[in-house]
Formats: structure tokens, sequence, C-alpha cells
């Protein structure tokens, strides 16, 4: 390659200037010249034996964003900097460059509202799309469980998914460590849980291990084939480390519904019931494909929408029912037995609950009524852990709804102040940028009461004191 370069500089006639970058600014660390210039170097000198330090110390001062002269500013904006850093003392620079370059004044006034008390449009007060978006305004969007938690979990990232539809490139990322992405490996999961209980159901029998261990098994490999043939392994290694766990998954799956039956007088009445949503492959009397309407406190009314895993049918009457929603991820982190709504960041037992009781009476009978919404995990770390709530556990649910559609209605899209919880698990945090500082100025306009427009978020956080019951919204 040297030889190459050698002969392309021997047909080139008149002066040649060649540089090279010597600080790399996004590590902040110092870079290197190629071998090429130390070769030039060598040729130009007569130091035949020249090493890098030598070259280095034979180079003229580096040459930085601010030309050394007006003579070697190529633009404006190297003119500035060369006046600005020269010299010669210059008055008041601030007021000058204000004046002349607008957008900067307009960025200083924002940085120093953001770390202000004031609650701002720099911050995400944006009235406008707090109408556009409002849930319960006539024709508003219709929401979802993953959509109202987001609002608990980080207003801004509602906003900035929902609001201004700003989402992340599909880029296919190849991870060498891992076959399927935990999206892929839950929707794999689901179809086996649902495919195994419509079996089930269909012959009338209930969940037993020793009797539908291998079939359900065979059902698993049937769904892996289909699976691997979509999302190829990166290795056989990866794809028989993960079958190991997926088989884990499988096995307590099967092994705690046979406990479960065991131990309930139940059986399972309706499976992936879309509510709000068009069917599935195997619609059941229960599925609604208008959004269901939850009226909320001061008298709003709210649609929404969701597919639930399964509904069992409790005892002989044939009027109380239980919902399940599996979760097949690792474990049970973030869903606390004492605390089902955790500031808004959980909603979705609730919801279904709310949906499926109405339903329930429409459909079944007018005395139908659902006992228990809750979660099973049959993941590695959970091994068949099940969370559930009593509708007296869930009574809240209404208000904390009601406050995550004021937050969205005042148009009061913060930043969560809870950076270790919420901000590992955001799309957003390249424009966010520094999370940590982000989330204290958060906290600080969060406690300040002349943030009215704050007053609902700030009641999910446990900062302020609760509305008067009854109170208009």
């Amino acid at each position: 390659r040297i030889e190459d370069f050698a002969r392309l500089l021997a047909r080139l006639r008149g002066r040649v200037t060649m540089s090279f970058s010597c600080r790399n600014l996004l590590e902040d660390r110092d870079m290197f010249p190629s071998p090429v210039l130390l070769t030039v170097y060598r040729l130009l000198t007569g130091d035949a034996e020249g090493d890098q330090q030598r070259f280095l110390r034979w180079l003229p001062p580096p040459v930085s964003f601010a030309p050394p002269g007006p003579e070697s500013c190529l633009d404006e904006a190297e003119w500035w900097l060369w006046r600005l850093t020269g010299p010669e003392v210059v008055r008041d620079p601030e007021s000058l460059v204000h004046g002349r370059f607008p957008h900067l004044a307009r960025g200083k006034e924002a940085a120093a509202l953001r770390q202000s008390p004031r609650f701002t449009a720099y911050d995400g007060h944006v009235p406008q799309a707090g109408e556009d978006l409002d849930p319960t305004s006539d024709g508003g969007p219709v929401m979802s469980s993953h959509r109202l938690q987001t609002i608990g979990r980080c207003p801004r990232a509602f906003f900035f998914r929902y609001g201004l539809e700003i989402a992340p490139p599909d880029d296919l990322v190849i991870d060498p460590r891992r076959w399927l992405d935990p999206l892929a490996r839950g929707s794999m999961l689901h179809e086996l849980f649902e495919q195994f209980f419509r079996g089930l159901m269909e012959a009338g029998r209930l969940p037993d291990y020793g009797r539908d261990r291998e079939w359900l098994f065979r059902l698993l490999g049937e769904k892996v084939r289909a699976y691997r043939d979509a999302f190829p392994p990166p290795s056989d290694s990866v794809f028989r480390a993960e079958m190991d766990r997926i088989e884990r998954v499988v096995d307590t799956f099967l092994r705690e519904e046979e406990i479960y039956f065991d131990r309930n007088d139940c059986a399972p009445a309706f499976l992936e019931t879309s509510l709000g949503l068009p069917s599935g492959p195997h619609a059941s009397s229960l599925d609604r494909e208008e959004p269901i309407a939850i009226r909320l406190p001061g008298g709003r009314t709210i649609r929404v929408r969701g597919r639930v895993d399964r509904i069992d049918r409790l005892g002989d009457s044939g009027a109380e029912f239980r919902i399940w929603d599996y979760k097949a991820g690792k474990g049970s982190r973030g869903y606390e037995r004492s605390d089902p709504f955790r500031q808004g960041r959980r909603v979705q037992s609730y919801l279904y609950l709310e949906m499926v009781a109405r339903c329930l009476r429409e459909s079944v009978s007018p005395e139908a009524r659902v006992v228990a919404s809750g979660f099973f995990f049959p993941g590695e770390t959970a091994v068949g852990e099940r969370i559930t709530w009593t509708p007296e556990e869930l009574a809240e649910g209404d208000r904390v709804v009601g406050l995550l559609c004021r937050t969205v209605r005042n148009g009061a899209f913060a930043a969560t102040e809870e950076r270790k919880d919420d901000c590992p698990i955001c799309d957003y945090q390249s424009i966010c940028g520094d999370l940590e500082s982000v989330a204290a100025f958060s906290e600080l306009k969060l406690k300040s009461v002349e943030n009215t427009m704050l007053e609902p978020f700030r009641e999910l956080r446990g900062y302020g004191e609760p509305a008067p019951a009854g109170e208009p919204d």
C-alpha cells in the first residue's frame, strides 16, 4: 500500500498538503498518523531512521477549530472562533454572538429554563399536544395497558413515541450470544401455551404433568422448527443453550399449571381473548372488535383494548372468573403484590379486570364477575410465581388511570425522575442526553407546586396530597 501511495505522489505536480486527525474529540484521546505520513517525513527530511516521536516533534503545532489568523478562516463561523479566542479582548462577546446567531441565544435560554424549578416548553409542556392526545376526549386515541404504563413510567417517552411518533430504526442486529430476542421468544411461548390449552379444552381435560409432558414438548419442537427457519440462530451452541432455558420454562409452566388446577376448582374458559382488537385465528364469544369504554372519576371515559391470555371459570356456578397473563421473561421484578400500580407503571391487571368483567356480563351472564386478575411467571428466575389481585385491591385503578389521562390532557410530558428504574429500558436515552441531570431537574419541577400542570403526575409519584374525592378534572 505504501508503494502504491508513492506511485500516486510521483504522478502529481505542484504542492500536496497532507494532514491527519491528532485528537478524538468524542473519546478525548490522542490519535496518531498512518505509516504513509511517517514515510513522507523520512523522504522530506532525509532522516531514514526517523520514528514517530521525531516526526511529531518536527510537525508544526496542530490546527484547532479556531484558526490562527483571519486569513485561515474558511467561513464566517471560523472567523468568529478566531476573533473570540484571539489575543485581542472582545467586550461583551455573549451579546455579540447572540445578536448574530439568535438560535444560540434561544439554546442558552432553554438550558437555563431546564435547570430552573419552572416547567416550560423546554421540559415537555405542550398544551396543544395534550388536547390532541387526550384519551378522554371525543374521538381520542384508543389506549392499551402499554401506552398507559408508558405515561406512568415517563410522560416524555410517551410524547416522543405517540405524539411525535419517533421510533428507533428497525436495524438488523445479530447478537452472536442469543438466538431469539425477548419479543420473538415471548411470542413463541404464548403461541405454544395457547395451543396446549386449546387442545386440553377440546379434550375436556386439565393439565397433567405425567400424561401431557411428551405432547407439550412435541408441540414445542414444532414451534421451534418454525421459528428457527424464520430466525436462524448464530451458532449451534447458542441454539442449544437457549433451548435448554426454553425447555426449563416450558417444564415449569406445565408442572405449575398442574398444581394450580389441582388446588383450585376451576377450568380454562377463554384463550387469547381479543378486546378492542380483531379476533385471532380462534375467535371466542367474548371477543369484541370495538374498544371497551371504561368510566373514570369525574365522569370522563377512556376507550381501551388488549388481548387477554387466559380466563378461567371458577366452581360450578359459572359466574366467577379469574384472569391470567403469562410473563415468560426472566422473572417478576417490578411486580409487587403489595403495590399493584407502581405509581402508574402497572395498570394492566386493572384494565383487564374492567374489560373482561364488562364483556362477561354482556356475553355470559349479568351476574358474571371477575374475582381476581394476575400474572403467571414461568420464567427462569421466577420459576412459576403467581401474583394476583382482587377487584377490591385494584379499586384504586380508576383513580390511577384518571391521573395518567390528566397528565396527558394537561400537556405535561415531563421526564421521569427515577433514572435507575425507568431509563435503562427506554429508546430515547440519546435524545435526553445526560440522564442523571434530566432526572434531577425533573424532580425539582415536580416538587414545585407552582407547576400546576404537573399536579396529576406529582400525585402519582407521591409528591403531593391526593385530590379530594369527586373533584372535577
